[in-house]
């Protein structure tokens, strides 16, 4: 069915179909890419406040 769609369909709209899934593939693998830098800034930042914190025990302990 959807094969014989797509062959009914000229090659424009079907190259304008496949563009289309494309951008959406791209929109997606953008998102995850953003969630993935997200993740290793907050990851980063609690690294940091970890050490940050260590420190301040230390110099309270002190």
């Amino acid at each position: 069915m959807r094969l014989g769609y797509l062959i009914f369909l000229g090659k424009k709209e079907r190259h304008s179909l496949y563009m289309n899934k494309v951008k959406a593939y791209q929109k997606i693998i953008d998102f995850m890419l953003v969630i993935k830098i997200f993740k290793n800034i907050i990851s980063v930042v609690i690294i940091f406040l970890n050490i940050n914190i260590k420190k301040f025990m230390q110099q309270a302990i002190d």
